[in-house]
């Protein structure tokens, strides 16, 4: 299997990551040296926005920011099991890293939705 790369940049991570665990799901050769690739550039990504989140929040913003380090932290940890899947084939542990890519995913819908809703009432209340 050769890892499919198209549309990329429009995909989520999650997307992408889900994708990539289907694939690996329903394939049973693939170019390991390309995937192990493509994960290390995942993983690497993510260990710098993780970096990025090192310094203090602005007030008000810590639960936010302690919400997309834990996403964050999921996301590595479904990286790492694909990593693993690559060792060890067993789908079960595959799919227990796209379980957590998943988890990731709706903390970050989450955070968005509260981001939002707050948008719209300072809107409001600074129209009003």
């Amino acid at each position: 299997m050769e890892p499919r790369l198209e549309g990329l940049e429009q995909m989520s991570l999650y997307e992408h990551l889900r994708n990539l665990g289907e694939q690996m799901l329903a394939e049973s050769e693939f170019h390991r040296d390309a995937l192990e690739g493509m994960l290390d550039e995942v993983l690497e990504d993510i260990q710098a926005l993780h970096h990025g989140y090192q310094t203090p929040a602005p007030p008000g913003g810590e639960v936010v920011q302690a919400f997309f380090v834990e996403a964050l932290d999921l996301y590595t940890q479904c990286v790492e099991a694909m990593r693993s899947y690559l060792e060890d084939p067993e789908e079960a542990l595959l799919q227990q890293g796209l379980d957590r890519a998943e988890e990731a995913e709706d903390l970050l819908v989450a955070v968005e939705m509260v981001i939002q809703e707050n948008k719209e009432l300072l809107d409001g209340g600074l129209m009003s």
